[in-house]
């Protein structure tokens, strides 16, 4: 939410910092919640109104589940804050019965720089948030001058002449609309697609599974802050949490006609494979033997104690699926490539039982592949490229596919498998995932609805309250810190490309500097040169802000870690993987050569000499001509991935994962050799590679938690 509110303001005898999102009366300077600041935000934003309870839940709650109790509770603590509990007379914040809430005190901008109220700078109240009326509705026109009154006698004549007039336009409006509900052509309008609703307990729900007969529905989410594996009766509503053998659980699927779950874990590191029988959900978890296979998911039951399961036996290997015997614990080869790059996922099995369509993805662009298989041949019988991103498919029929578009876009797509002709489907609301049971019922989890992301910035030792950046963008992907003082580079994606731009939170000024149809990733910005790296395409490249030149500086085949990546004053060090060792390469950016330094994952010059971390996470300082000089008192986890390494002037840090999947920040002092551990804050779990440190200043984003729905449809009203 961005309401373009100046930096400071003062309000009675209140400052109000947008910057620091804090309050100061004198000396006394109140730290407000960020759900509170937002609310105090949108109301001065909107003064000149009532804000209704059901407004304040759409714009600053944007989309997530809450109660009127709720927002009420936001509201008094606001008014504690600012000391106007006296309802009878406030002086802030008035109600009224059923209108809402409404800000009272006019705002006065406060010059940067200075102590001096300035109304200048001061933006205007927003207008009021009204429907936009139907373009054939019939009612009120908009207010014209008054206009002298017409001669008596032909005001009869007006009168009559004008009620014919009515009464012609509304038989033409009226064939018009027969005409085009005559007319219309299927895809013109959205899709209803009309359900039951099985569950709507706040939180994020996915990963979902059904049982053949409809009767159980599977899925992982966090209901109510408690998260893991939960089985639902789709008939008695009754639901239950699944105790599972390890952390990490993924990818449930029904098996043994329905009575048993078969789902992965990730536990410390390492992956694992079990059932679990749904009439004893108190007994334990068999496991299956993995041999040699990776992080096995994206389950399809086939009957007859048959599973697909797409796996890896390396992580520098394709993930493709293999054809698992419960009985025997045997693998055999499903699918093939020979692309390093490419996964295999959302395996769907054709009502006759006789085809099995997947999901082929690239780690390196968004282009994906519908592969179609006989199941009794195991051959690839069709091959269809989508330049789509895809998130899950679903059989229709014997010949035809829904798949779902990843982006929130309220869009399906039908693939005619004869035709191999894809169409586009409008409908109401956009779907995360669709599931038809082997009885023909339909299922489905509504898209995540979520706020933006937000993002944070605090000192790099976690010592003091992090302050949220205000008036970013609700596209923002990614915001980091510049070496000009105030802006940042910010990343954002817009609905048919991504941009990066140079911001100042402060005023909202953007200045783009780079725009692309493919996902940006923000790395690091050159110490004194307009360059920035970025990850592009799965290469590396240097943009020079001043000139837009982009020029790339890895290519698609290699294997580069861009979280151990650090471009210098002369050069750019990146970590890549060949035939499975570990490599550094510099690349000179003056001249453009290249030269490589071998069994190391991260390497930055310092004070004529060099810092290392070797393929066992210990960090080393080395001399000029390379050579190991003085191991350093930080060693990572390099099992338990992802990590981010980073050199701010005279302090090396590393981000590394813990057991328990949290993060901690070490810091290593090079004059002193002190190491100071600390634990990030939850927040920045999911947002890990979006932390950006400059001059001791950490950035970091916070992802809200989301919600979405369970639902069952009334039919399949997706007919070709």
């Amino acid at each position: 939410m961005s309401t373009n509110l100046p930096s400071k303001l003062q309000l009675n005898d209140i400052v109000l910092d947008t910057v620091q999102q804090a309050l100061r009366r004198g000396d006394d300077l109140i730290q407000l919640e960020p759900r509170v600041f937002d609310v105090l935000c949108y109301l001065l934003a909107h003064r000149e109104r009532y804000v209704s309870l059901q407004e304040l839940h759409q714009q600053v709650w944007a989309g997530r589940v809450v109660s009127d109790t709720a927002v009420r509770r936001t509201i008094s603590k606001l008014r504690a804050q600012l000391q106007d509990t006296n309802l009878e007379q406030p002086v802030f914040i008035r109600s009224g019965m059923k209108r809402g809430y409404q800000w009272l005190v006019e705002p006065v901008a406060i010059t940067p720089g200075t102590d001096q109220p300035s109304v200048a700078t001061l933006p205007e109240a927003a207008p009021p948030i009204s429907p936009a009326r139907h373009r054939f509705a019939i009612g009120d026109e908009p207010a014209t001058p008054e206009s002298p009154s017409p001669p008596v006698g032909r005001t009869l004549f007006a009168v009559a002449h004008r009620r014919w007039l009515w009464l012609l336009s509304l038989a033409v409006l009226l064939a018009v609309v027969l005409w085009a509900v005559i007319n219309q052509r299927p895809d013109t309008e959205p899709l209803g697609m009309p359900y039951q609703v099985l569950l709507d307990i706040p939180g994020q729900k996915y990963s979902l599974a059904v049982s053949d007969d409809g009767q159980w529905l599977s899925f992982i989410g966090t209901l109510e802050g408690t998260q893991g594996l939960f089985l639902q009766h789709t008939e008695t509503g009754r639901l239950h949490k699944v105790e599972t053998a390890a952390g990490g659980v993924h990818s449930p699927e029904f098996i043994q006609q329905g009575e048993a779950l078969i789902y992965g874990t990730v536990d410390k590191g390492s992956s694992g494979l079990y059932i679990q029988k749904i009439g004893d959900l108190n007994a334990p978890a068999k496991k299956l033997n993995l041999e040699s296979f990776l992080f096995p998911g994206a389950f399809l039951n086939l009957g007859n104690d048959q599973v697909l399961i797409s796996a890896q036996t390396e992580l520098a290997v394709p993930r493709t699926y293999y054809l698992y015997d419960l009985e025997q614990q045997s693998w055999q080869p499903f699918s093939y490539s020979p692309d390093a790059n490419i996964f295999d996922a959302g395996a769907r099995l054709s009502p006759n039982g006789q085809q099995v369509a997947l999901l082929r993805l690239s780690r390196l662009s968004n282009i994906s592949q519908i592969l179609v298989f006989d199941l009794q041949s195991k051959e690839l019988v069709q091959q269809i490229l989508l330049s789509e991103n895809i998130g899950f498919l679903e059989w229709q029929d014997d010949n035809h596919l829904l798949l779902t578009h990843r982006p929130s876009k309220p869009i399906l797509y039908r693939v005619n498998l004869v035709s191999q002709a894809i169409e586009e489907l409008a409908t109401t609301e956009p779907w995360w995932q669709l599931m038809r049971s082997g009885n023909n019922q339909w299922f489905g989890i509504s898209r995540p609805t979520k706020e933006s992301a937000r993002f944070f910035q605090t000192a790099v030792t976690l010592e003091q309250a992090p302050q949220r950046l205000f008036n970013v963008p609700s596209t923002a992907q990614e915001l980091a810190l510049s070496h000009t003082a105030g802006w940042y580079y910010l990343v954002e994606q817009q609905p048919d490309s991504w941009t990066l731009a140079h911001f100042d939170p402060s005023s909202g000024q953007r200045v783009e500097l780079y725009a692309t149809k493919d996902p940006i990733r923000f790395i690091q910005a050159h110490p004194s040169q307009p360059l920035v790296l970025l990850g592009l395409q799965g290469r590396l490249a240097l943009l020079d802000t001043s000139s837009g030149a982009l020029q790339f500086v890895t290519n698609s085949q290699q294997h580069v870690a861009y979280n151990s990546s650090y471009l210098s004053q002369e050069a750019l060090y990146y970590a890549e993987e060949r035939a499975g060792r570990w490599q550094v390469t510099r690349y000179d950016v003056a001249s453009g050569q290249q030269s490589a330094v071998v069994g190391y994952r991260f390497l930055a010059p310092w004070q004529q000499q060099y810092l290392a971390m070797d393929t066992d996470g210990q960090f080393w300082r080395l001399s000029a001509e390379l050579e190991p000089l003085q191991p350093l008192p930080v060693k990572l986890p390099v099992n338990l991935l992802p990590t981010r390494t980073m050199l701010d002037t005279d302090q090396l840090i590393a981000v590394a994962m813990r057991t328990d999947f949290g993060f901690d920040l070490h810091r290593l002092d090079l004059h002193t050799q002190q190491v100071t551990s600390q634990v990030l804050p939850e927040s920045t779990l999911l947002g890990l590679r979006y932390l950006n440190v400059v001059n001791s200043t950490l950035v970091y984003r916070d992802n809200p938690p989301a919600n979405s729905k369970i639902v069952r449809f009334e039919g399949a009203p997706w007919l070709p």
